[in-house]
C-alpha cells in the first residue's frame, strides 16, 4: 500500500538536515567531498513548510489522522496495536517456530513509520523467509531507558516464555544518567540487569543481539555526558555489537541513491519518518541489514 502511493505535494529535502554534518564520506574507495550536495544538488534547503499544515497536532508531538489521509490511509493503517498496546502480534505462552523477540525505544516501536518498513519487522522477515517463526513480537516503548527496555524484557519472559532470539537497539544513556547524581550506580544497575536477562536466556538455549542507534557509543564517545555509558556498555558481555557511524551513513548513502527523486512513500520518508523526528527509512534498512548479519554469523562480535 504504502510502497505504491506517488505523493504530488511539495518536495520535502529534509535529508540534508541529518546528512549535512558530515564534511565527506568514502563509498566504494571514493571520497564523496560534500554528501548532501552529492546527493541531493546544490542548493537544497530544509522546508518545514513543504510537508503541509496538517501533519501533526498543535504540539508537534502526533501525526495526525488528517495528514495520513493525504496518503491514502488511516492513523489505524499506520499503527495497529494489539490489545497489550504493542505494535505486534498478540502475545502469547505457545509457540510453533522459532519465538523471536524485539525490544528498544521509539526507534524499535517505529515511530512514524509503516510497519513493514521498521528495521524489527524487516529483520524479522528475512529470518522467517528461511526459518519457520512463531509470530512478530515487539515490546519496544517509546521513551523507554536502557534499565526500562531490560526490566521489560525480563518481565515478558516471565509470562511468556523465554525467546530463542532476542534483538535490542538501546537509546542513548542520557535518559537515565542525565538525570541522577549516582552515575556509577545507574551504570552498574544496567550491567547488572543486562547480565541476568543474558544469563536468563542463556540457560535456556537463547541468543542475544544487542546494539544501540546512539552514534556517540558506536564511536567509543569520551565526551563527559558519556563517558560512563560507553564503559557501562564495553561491560555488556560479548553479545553487545558495535557498527560504525561511516559504515552507517556508507548504506544509508546507497538507500538514498537507489530511491531519491522516484516520486514514492519510500522516497518520501529517506531521511525522517513522518513525525520529522525520528530515523526514516534508510536508517532503519541499516539496522535491519545490520542485525541480520550478526544474526546469520556474517558479522562478527
Amino acid at each position: 500500500m504504502f510502497d505504491e502511493f506517488k505523493y504530488t505535494t511539495e518536495r520535502n529535502d529534509k535529508y540534508a538536515r541529518q546528512m549535512g554534518e558530515y564534511d565527506s564520506i568514502e563509498i566504494d574507495n571514493k571520497e564523496i567531498p560534500d554528501i548532501m550536495l552529492d546527493v541531493f544538488g546544490e542548493g537544497i534547503e530544509y522546508n518545514p513548510q513543504a510537508m503541509g499544515a496538517n501533519r501533526m497536532s498543535p504540539l508537534s508531538v502526533y501525526i495526525t489522522n488528517e495528514y495520513c489521509n493525504q496518503f491514502g490511509i488511516t492513523l489505524k493503517d499506520l499503527y495497529s496495536i494489539n490489545s497489550h498496546g504493542l505494535r505486534c502480534d498478540e502475545l502469547t505462552k505457545q509457540h510453533d517456530g522459532k519465538h523471536i523477540l524485539f525490544a528498544g525505544c521509539s526507534v524499535t516501536f517505529g515511530e512514524g513509520v509503516p510497519l513493514e518498513h521498521t528495521w524489527a519487522h524487516k529483520t524479522y522477515t528475512k529470518i522467517s523467509e528461511k526459518e519457520k517463526t512463531s509470530g512478530y513480537y515487539n515490546i519496544a516503548q517509546s521513551g523507554s531507558s536502557s534499565n526500562w527496555i531490560i526490566i521489560q524484557v525480563l518481565k515478558y519472559i516471565r509470562d511468556y516464555g523465554v525467546p530463542d532470539v532476542l534483538f535490542i537497539n538501546f537509546p542513548d544513556a542520557t535518559r537515565e544518567l542525565g538525570y541522577v547524581e549516582n552515575k556509577e550506580l545507574i551504570q552498574s544497575l544496567t550491567v547488572n540487569l543486562y547480565a541476568v536477562m543474558v544469563s536468563q536466556i542463556q540457560a535456556a538455549g537463547g541468543k542475544v543481539y544487542s546494539f544501540s542507534w546512539d552514534a556517540r557509543v558506536n564511536d567509543g564517545y569520551k565526551g563527559e555526558d558519556q563517558a560512563l555509558d560507553v564503559d557501562a556498555r564495553l561491560r555488556m558481555t560479548d553479545f553487545f555489537r558495535y557498527n560504525e557511524v561511516t559504515e552507517k551513513h556508507q548504506h544509508v548513502f546507497k538507500f538514498v541513491s537507489a530511491y531519491k527523486d522516484t516520486g514514492t512513500f519510500v522516497d518520501r520518508f529517506l531521511m525522517f519518518a513522518m513525525d520529522d523526528g525520528h530515523p526514516g527509512l534508510a536508517e532503519h534498512d541499516f539496522y535491519a541489514h545490520f542485525a541480520y548479519e550478526v544474526y546469520s554469523g556474517k558479522r562478527g562480535g
